[in-house]
Order: structure tokens, then C-alpha cells, then sequence
């Protein structure tokens, strides 16, 4: 009997834990957004049918060295979930945590909260649902626990209609957070759960609606946003999609689906979109996790790692999967692996495992006190359980240090800490 894959167990966990954060007592803010801000064909047989006995691993570390990644055109597929987490501009990561949009400037080494009003008092968690601060997205209205994106220099989520309070809009919000605009009108929805992930890559947003009948992934052309088009639909039983993953001029999403009517089996397949022709293609089917870049998908299956060359139709094993990883994610240069809530890993021995495309491991880090593991592209972020949000900067991989700064702490009733400020709650 097939188990539920992990790739949508991530995804269900990830909406929980934001949904968890939403409900915590409220936390407050600290100073104004830093200037830097301002400047700143099917494969029907199983996936290993045709792949090699032997590890690949072998000589010098060979990086992924996506070169074709654009900050602000292509998508960011570097975190484990889209739920919130993060997106990156060329200064710093953008994060979204309680109704409120904080910004970590890389060059200061700080975490600020998104307004660079003057003399704001940043009061984001308030009653009545309304406030004046720049960095307030209620979680009522912006729905950045389905992801959100930064392109062409502004960021993207989806929230409320405001012409229809059962509608969903495309909203475009400025760098620094000082103006928003509600771009159009997209769909009618029952219930906002149906709407699972949301994704911008090359000039489309892209979003899930998975309701009883069908999933469908839609989207609409941001620069020309007059039509939303139907890009795939699965008919399946309990058909769902649950993976957003940009790369070069294709998108990648995986369909998953019930096999039989007691939900015990489950299977799916990876597709790829040409952004081009805006035509799909099924490629592989789902594997326990994955990524893509550079024309392969990188996947986790049965304990190993394997690379999928697409225009080959081909399957490798790279490696074993270190320590029983179970996840993987990637940046412009390495692969991540990690055996975080793997229920055979006791917590102490959780770690991120960086590898090399041929199967190397680069660095070994620790994270024994991660409660939510993320990723990121200018720095790994974790959650932890004393709740804080930690940072690596990835400059310290390879150099024998692990040094896990703190970008912000919430205590039990509610008061935030950012650089070592508390900002008591406002109300």
C-alpha cells in the first residue's frame, strides 16, 4: 500500500504551522524598513526502471551553477514550503510572520519590519483589523500562506476581492511596502482552502484551485492581466496539486490523486509547462520529493538520491540518502537535503546535508532545535522550538562554522524581539 507522498504530507504540515501562527497571541514590530529596501513524453514505468546500480558520485564537486536565474523575473523555489516563508530581492529576504512583512537586509545583517513610515509605531496586530502601518497584512485579506513571490521588482500574493468578498485578486505590493495595488480579479471560491500554492515565474502567476472534481493550476500574464487561462486540469479522484517550481523557461507542478475510493493508495506524476506555448507535458511519476534545475529533476525516492535528465527520459542514482533525508530543496549552487521530521530521526540528530550534483557532501550542519526547517536563497532560515526564526548565512558553508544568528524572537505572551530590541505588543 502506497503511502501519501511527502512532498503533499510537507505541504499539509506547512499550512498548519501557519495557520498556528495565526492564531498565537499577537506580536509587534520594531523600526522602519532600511534604505537598502528602496535600492535594493510520460515516463509510465517506475522512476529508477532505467537508472544505473551504481552511484554517480565520483571526483570533484560538480555545483548546479544556475546561471539562468534572474532575481525579480524567475521564480524562487528554494524554501520547503511557499506558506510564508520567504522571497528574496538582490538586497535581502522578505518574510511574513502574524499579519506582519518583515525584511532581513543581508548587507546590515538586520531584520526590520517593512514600513519606512516616519514615526510609525508598527501597530500590525490589532482587533478591529485595520492599521497604518505600511508592514499590516492581515491574514483575512492577504492569503501569503498560499506564497508569495517577488518579480520586476515588486512582491505578489493573492487576497481578497475587494469587489466581492467571495472572489480572489492578484495584488502587487511595492519593495518597500508602501504602496499596494489589487492588479485583477481572478476567481470565485467557496472556500479558500481549495487554493493551495501560488507561484510567479517569467511574467505569469500561476495558483492551484483543487476543489472535489478537478485540480486545476491557473494563471494569468501579470503585464497583460485581462484573461485567466486553465493551464491543466486532473479529474482524478481527489486529485490535487501541490508543488510550484520554476525553472528556466518551464514550470514544474506535481498532480497527485487517490486510486481507490477509501483513499489507501496514492499516486501522481511530475509535468512540465513550457511558459513559451503555455502546453504541458507529464514527465516522471511523483517521487517521495523533488526539485528541478537546469533540465533535471533531482529526487528523492526509496532512501537515494536520483537525477532525471529530461530530454534524455533517464534516471541515475546519485547517492544514498544521508541519515534517512527525506526532503530536498535547492539554491543557484547546491542541493539540500535533510532528515528534519523524518519520525525515525530523533530531533538531536536533525541536520541539513549540502551535496554537490554529483553526489558529494559538501558540509554537514546541524539544526537539533528545529521545530520548521525553511531554505532560502541568500541564507538557510529555521524555525526553532523556543521560537525564534534563525538564519546561516551560506558563506559559512564549507568553512567548518555553523553560527545560526537570530532574526526574531516571539516570547509566550506575544512580545517580539528583532536585533536584540523587545517591542512590547500594541494595541
Amino acid at each position: 500500500m502506497k503511502k501519501l507522498t511527502l512532498s503533499i504530507l510537507i505541504f499539509l504540515l506547512s499550512i498548519s504551522f501557519v495557520a498556528c501562527n495565526s492564531a498565537n497571541t499577537p506580536s509587534q514590530g520594531s523600526s522602519a524598513l532600511e534604505s537598502t529596501v528602496s535600492n535594493s513524453s510520460n515516463n509510465a514505468s517506475s522512476n529508477n526502471s532505467s537508472s544505473s546500480n551504481n552511484n554517480s558520485n565520483s571526483g570533484e564537486n560538480t555545483t548546479l551553477n544556475d546561471t539562468s536565474f534572474k532575481i525579480g523575473i524567475d521564480d524562487q523555489p528554494f524554501n520547503l514550503s511557499r506558506a510564508g516563508m520567504s522571497a528574496s530581492n538582490e538586497s535581502g529576504d522578505y518574510m511574513f510572520y502574524q499579519d506582519t512583512l518583515y525584511f532581513h537586509d543581508n548587507a546590515a545583517n538586520t531584520t526590520v519590519i517593512a514600513c519606512n513610515k516616519p514615526d510609525c509605531d508598527h501597530i500590525t496586530n490589532v482587533d478591529d483589523g485595520e492599521s497604518d502601518c505600511n508592514a499590516f497584512f492581515p491574514q483575512d485579506k492577504y492569503y501569503y500562506d498560499k506564497g508569495f513571490s517577488y518579480y520586476n521588482d515588486s512582491i505578489y500574493l493573492l487576497g481578497k476581492s475587494s469587489k466581492d468578498a467571495k472572489s480572489v485578486s492578484l495584488y502587487k505590493i511595492s519593495k518597500d511596502a508602501s504602496t499596494r495595488e489589487e492588479v485583477a480579479k481572478l476567481i470565485s471560491v467557496s472556500d479558500l482552502n481549495s487554493i493551495t500554492v501560488f507561484a510567479v515565474h517569467k511574467g505569469y502567476a500561476f495558483w492551484s484551485l483543487n476543489t472535489d472534481k478537478s485540480a486545476q493550476l491557473l494563471a494569468i500574464n501579470i503585464d497583460k492581466p485581462t484573461e485567466v487561462k486553465k493551464i491543466f486540469e486532473g479529474n482524478e479522484l481527489a486529485a490535487g496539486i501541490h508543488n510550484l517550481i520554476g525553472s528556466g523557461d518551464y514550470l514544474y507542478f506535481s498532480n497527485s490523486y487517490s486510486e481507490d475510493k477509501n483513499y489507501e493508495n496514492w499516486a501522481g506524476y511530475v509535468n512540465q509547462l513550457d511558459i513559451n506555448t503555455l502546453k504541458t507535458k507529464k514527465l516522471m511519476d511523483m517521487p517521495d520529493d523533488y526539485t528541478v534545475a537546469n533540465g533535471k529533476i533531482y529526487y528523492l525516492e526509496s532512501n537515494a538520491l536520483y537525477c532525471y535528465t529530461i530530454d534524455s527520459d533517464s534516471s541515475v542514482k546519485i547517492a544514498d540518502s544521508p541519515e534517512n533525508s527525506q526532503l530536498i530543496i535547492r539554491d543557484t549552487d547546491y542541493l539540500y537535503l535533510t532528515n528534519w521530521d523524518n519520525e525515525k530521526v530523533s530531533s538531536d540528530n536533525y541536520k541539513v546535508f549540502v551535496m554537490s550534483t554529483n553526489g558529494n557532501i559538501i558540509d554537514t550542519i546541524p539544526i537539533p532545535d528545529c521545530e520548521f526547517f525553511r531554505g532560502g536563497l541568500h541564507n538557510l532560515y529555521i524555525e526553532t522550538t523556543d521560537r525564534k526564526v534563525k538564519y546561516l548565512e551560506k558563506s559559512q558553508i564549507q568553512k567548518g562554522t555553523h553560527n545560526w544568528s537570530t532574526a526574531y524572537s516571539v516570547s509566550e505572551n506575544g512580545q517580539v524581539t528583532l536585533n536584540e530590541r523587545v517591542y512590547k505588543i500594541h494595541y
